[in-house]
């Protein structure tokens, strides 16, 4: 994310959040950073106790940010499933998952026109480390009333996770003041932090529709309900009333939609399918029209020894990002695009 910013700065966002705080007892992983690295200073205005002020003395600095995030969730299942005359199948299974995620970014402030009396620029550096755990249920059913016809029912239990952040952050300011009090260069860093927390997911409940035309062809319908606004997190050590009460107000219930087909020609396959996502944000939300769809399609190869099915996917969201609190200080929004493409391939053997 980049532009140019006229109206305010980051450091201003500091402030605000410093304000009414001594700053002995400021965050030590971000507004105590910012007083530590002259960012933010005493406003001799302000009327309440312990009032800040941003150090910059005009706007117009190149904001800068970049995220760079990786992680996986891993799932064992252990499940079991029957049917009855071959007309109504039945199955369950318990999902023992593991959690892994990193993220780094790096926020930058700077001067290039050399704009903005006695400021250089400022590097707001944060690593975050989320590991965890969790168990999930899943319950379904499939009938088929008629051989081209198959219904489909399946519930989600919501996924309790135990988690586990780690995360640290260091703040580096430069100045070109004549003042020798402000800093030019040196590191502040945050202590090394750690928090643990339970985290429960939404559940969901999906029906489906499928039909089968000859021996030939297949087409199924899926839709899927979840709502996002039943998400909760907890903690032995804090309350999470303010982050609950969020969630509940800025999410809604969503319903989402896949579709697809496939084609067999002799021992090959060929798929193709469409999902589309509804934005999980209520309408008074900015990302409430941040819907994301999904296209994809494939071949498969089966005989009586082996199978390989190669499969492409394609997502698509645009959304909107905010690099501090809009609520805090005034900032516009950065406008995300997100386009990936996963390959996915299959081998299955028979004995």
């Amino acid at each position: 994310i980049e532009g140019t910013n006229n109206t305010s700065s980051m450091t201003d966002y500091f402030a605000q959040a410093a304000s009414g705080t001594n700053s002995d007892l400021l965050d030590g992983f971000t507004t105590g950073l910012a007083w530590e690295t002259y960012l933010i200073d005493p406003d001799p205005s302000s009327t309440q106790n312990y009032g800040y002020i941003s150090a910059l003395s005009k706007r117009g600095e190149l904001q800068s940010m970049s995220i760079n995030s990786k992680g996986n969730i891993g799932e064992y299942l252990f499940a079991l499933g029957g049917n009855y005359s071959n007309k109504i199948y039945l199955g369950g299974s318990i999902g023992i998952q593991s959690v892994r995620y990193i993220e780094h970014s790096d926020y930058v402030e700077s001067d290039p026109n050399d704009s903005i009396p006695d400021f250089n620029q400022f590097t707001y550096h944060s690593d975050l480390k989320t590991t965890g755990s969790g168990i999930n249920f899943k319950f379904g059913a499939i009938i088929r009333p008629v051989d081209w016809m198959r219904i489909g029912l399946a519930v989600h239990s919501p996924t309790f996770m135990s988690l586990h952040d780690e995360y640290s952050s260091f703040m580096q300011s430069s100045f070109n003041s004549p003042d020798s009090i402000r800093g030019d260069g040196e590191k502040v860093y945050s202590p090394s932090g750690s928090f643990d927390y339970d985290l429960t997911t939404p559940f969901k409940a999906i029906g489906s529709l499928g039909f089968v035309i000859g021996k030939s062809a297949l087409i199924n319908v899926e839709y899927e309900f979840v709502d996002y606004s039943t998400a909760r997190m907890r903690s032995d050590s804090y309350m999470f009333r303010e982050e609950n009460n969020a969630i509940e107000t800025a999410y809604q219930a969503v319903g989402n939609i896949r579709a697809g087909a496939e084609y067999r020609f002799g021992p090959i396959s060929f798929r193709a399918g469409y999902g589309l996502y509804g934005s999980p944000f209520r309408s008074n939300q900015v990302n409430a029209d941040a819907e994301a769809s999904v296209i994809s399609g494939g071949f498969g190869i089966r005989n009586e020894d082996f199978y390989f099915d190669l499969g492409f996917r394609y997502y698509m969201l645009e959304e909107k990002y905010f690099i501090y609190d809009p609520s805090v200080v005034t900032v516009s929004e950065a406008n995300l695009k997100n386009n990936y493409a996963s390959l996915i391939a299959t081998f299955g053997f028979k004995f």
